[in-house]
């Protein structure tokens, strides 16, 4: 999709009189309502903010917003649509028969333009004062007249006078750049593997999408606190919160007033995904439905198969948005009582901020924007640490409002980390799943919701900590498992920061060292480990992986790992669908945790137990202990030679098992779920044997 967006100038056809202006705004009053004066506010902001760079003198201003009391841009699309006629319509005063995005969208854009181009002007501004100064003629000069060679020099605008600076080549390359990331060809080709696991994995991905939806809901709850007058709202709000966010995503979906003024407001500028279209594109659709009986079979293939990736873009954006919108909505009403039941214009741009400050992506300089460019997310990271600090500042703690506001806050992140941390550990700390198969890295990122149900946790850092160290602390108690410094206090903090490995490495680097960098677990199960390097793989195994090992002499479980680590859910899932058509699965049910949209929230028991793992990693050790011991003749320290002996007691118990497992992994008349249950049964067995031996 290509938008037509010409910000260079303000084009005469984009303004008009207030006769043709309230022509516009009028066979558009169902979309606008109560928004048309909004509108008119938010662009003379914007030319406040032109005027103020100095692009264009006070005079101009002024005569521009005199004449000019509205603005309307018809930016035209050039998309998959470019080629339809729609006949007469408002577009057509300029001749022609592309397609209009809607004004309030042209607006967003056009803002966030003008404005970056007139920082980048104020910047200029200050260095042509710098060289105003004595003693700097010889590094760089401002010149008067025609503008000379583009490569030594610096444009800007002063008053409205178009000005010039003469430097060095690679100053005027610095200058102009200032907002690019600088990249050579090695990180532009990495940024392309972040750029693709970015899109596959939260985009076109309608599991993430929900998922993200329910961890928005718990961070919007804790960040919600500006406008509390009681205990008792605090409290209520966590009800509260999750049926806003519905009402959000209602309003996205019709893209009602309450949409359009938050649109307005600037709260879609902060934003993770894009806003420049409508996903859905309906109303296109009903418009050409005739026309495309007459389109090739290509054409029909390509834009269904571009329709298919809006609708799933459009998850996300629901995800997102809902719960941007529900907060606006919530705080309009607040304030609304506040003041008579009638929202003024300044509760408006307040409501817009604070939905906008749950999570501003748009926040972030040159170097946070580079990281973010080889590494998804990276951004995301920093600006939720940001947040969190802002949100817990000790500062606040000198005023009386500061602490009311501090309390809130720390009430808000308790009764959302704490108290569910608790409740859940009464839950499930007695269960045998609990204890020997649930994973911690499955912990510490969801709320376990018994054998079989999980939440992801919200992605404040506050929540994830709280939660995990109070259930940390229980299980000491309660359990005797001991309390690792290392676990509990500074791997949470550097599991917040971005990954240091840029993206389009990553997948590789774990296959190389057998090793998640996120679940902490070996990527090929030490079960399997002792088979052949074409052998590693189980019943989950994807069939693309198989047939890669068998041709390479390379593990399918790191082949698959290397595949799904750019292509995520949606690879994984478009895989598994071709593994049932070409006959390497055999037809059945699909596991649960695979159903899309909803699977995420399921989790399959007994696949990589806890302390079958844990069993390995003693055995590594002590095995280490031992070699060490026969070799110098001096007992180490945490040598048990008592564990060692019981260890490699049940080596030939361990091999039969995974014999066992092997011949139902082969079995070509053993649907999936058969499969499974035969898995899981062997799975019981271990950690049955091991559990009888580790805890002697």
């Amino acid at each position: 999709m290509k938008n037509e967006y010409n910000f260079t100038k303000i084009k005469s056809q984009n303004w008009f009189d207030e006769k043709t202006c309230d022509e516009i705004i009028s066979k558009n009053k169902n979309r606008y309502g109560k928004s048309q004066k909004d509108l008119v506010h938010y662009s003379n902001i914007m030319l406040a903010i032109i005027q103020d760079s100095g692009i264009r003198s006070k005079t101009v201003y002024d005569e521009l917003l005199k004449k000019w009391k509205d603005y309307v841009p018809l930016h035209r699309v050039f998309d998959e649509n470019e080629n339809l006629s729609y006949g007469d319509s408002l577009k057509t005063m300029e001749g022609s028969a592309r397609d209009i995005i809607d004004p309030i969208q042209s607006i967003i854009a056009s803002t966030n333009s003008f404005i970056k181009r007139a920082e980048k002007n104020k910047a200029k501004i200050l260095l042509a004062g710098l060289v105003r100064c004595n003693g700097v003629g010889r590094l760089i000069e401002e010149v008067d007249g025609k503008k000379p060679d583009d490569h030594t020099t610096i444009t800007f605008y002063e008053d409205g006078v178009k000005k010039y600076l003469q430097t060095d080549e690679s100053v005027v390359y610095a200058v102009n750049n200032m907002t690019t990331p600088q990249m050579n060809w090695f990180a532009k080709f990495l940024r392309i593997g972040t750029n693709l696991l970015r899109n596959l994995v939260t985009v076109y991905n309608p599991n993430f999408a929900i998922r993200n939806m329910a961890r928005d809901i718990q961070d919007a709850y804790v960040y919600s606190n500006g406008k509390n007058k009681s205990l008792i709202e605090a409290v209520t709000d966590i009800v509260q919160t999750p049926l806003y966010t519905i009402k959000g995503i209602m309003s996205v979906y019709h893209k009602d007033e309450d949409f359009n003024e938050w649109m307005i407001h600037g709260g879609a500028q902060a934003s993770f995904w894009s806003m420049d279209r409508d996903y859905t594109q309906v109303s296109i659709d009903k418009l050409t439905r005739k026309q495309k009986k007459n389109l090739s079979m290509y054409q029909r293939i390509k834009d269904g198969g571009a329709q298919f990736l809006n609708l799933m873009s459009a998850f996300g954006e629901y995800s997102e948005l809902g719960t941007r919108i529900g907060h606006y909505k919530k705080i309009k009403d607040i304030l609304a009582k506040e003041h008579g039941g009638q929202n003024t214009y300044n509760d408006l741009v307040v409501a817009a901020y604070e939905s906008r400050d749950l999570m501003d992506f748009a926040r972030g300089g040159a170097a946070s924007r580079s990281w973010n460019a080889l590494t998804a997310f990276a951004n995301a990271n920093l600006q939720g640490i940001d947040k969190f600090c802002r949100t817990f500042n000790p500062e606040k703690l000198k005023t009386e409002e500061g602490r009311k506001e501090f309390g809130y806050s720390v009430l808000r992140l308790m009764i959302s980390s704490v108290l569910p941390a608790l409740f859940l550990f009464i839950l499930n700390h007695d269960e045998d799943w609990y204890k020997n198969d649930l994973n911690d890295w499955e912990r510490r990122s969801h709320w376990i919701l018994g054998e079989n149900f999980r939440v992801p946790k919200g992605m404040d850092f506050g929540v994830r900590f709280m939660s995990n160290l109070t259930e940390d602390a229980l299980n000491w108690m309660y359990n005797n498992k001991p309390m690792e410094f290392k676990k509990t206090f500074i791997e949470p903090v550097f599991e917040t920061l971005p990954d240091l490995c840029p993206t389009a490495l990553q997948p590789i680097f774990e296959s190389m060292a057998n090793y998640d960098f996120f679940t902490k677990n070996p990527i090929v199960p030490r079960r399997l480990e002792s088979l052949p390097e074409h052998l590693q793989y189980d019943d989950r195994t994807l069939g693309i992986a198989k047939y890669l090992g068998e041709v390479t002499d390379y593990s399918p479980k790191k082949i698959e790992h290397i595949i799904t680590g750019f292509t995520g859910n949606m690879g994984k899932g478009f895989f598994r669908a071709a593994d049932v058509v070409v006959g390497d699965k055999k037809a059945s049910l699909p596991p649960i945790d695979w159903i899309p949209i909803v699977g995420g929230f399921f989790r399959i028991p007994y696949r990589n137990p806890k302390i079958i793992n844990d069993y390995y990693e003693q055995l590594d050790n002590q095995t280490k202990l031992h070699n060490e011991f026969k070799a110098t003749g001096k007992k180490p320290e945490g040598y048990n030679e008592n564990l060692f002996n019981r260890f490699k007691k049940i080596q030939k118990e361990m091999q039969k098992f995974s014999k066992l497992e092997r011949a139902a992994v082969e079995n070509l008349n053993l649907d999936n779920e058969e499969k499974d249950r035969r898995q899981i049964a062997i799975q019981k067995k271990r950690i049955a044997l091991v559990e009888k031996v580790m805890l002697k």
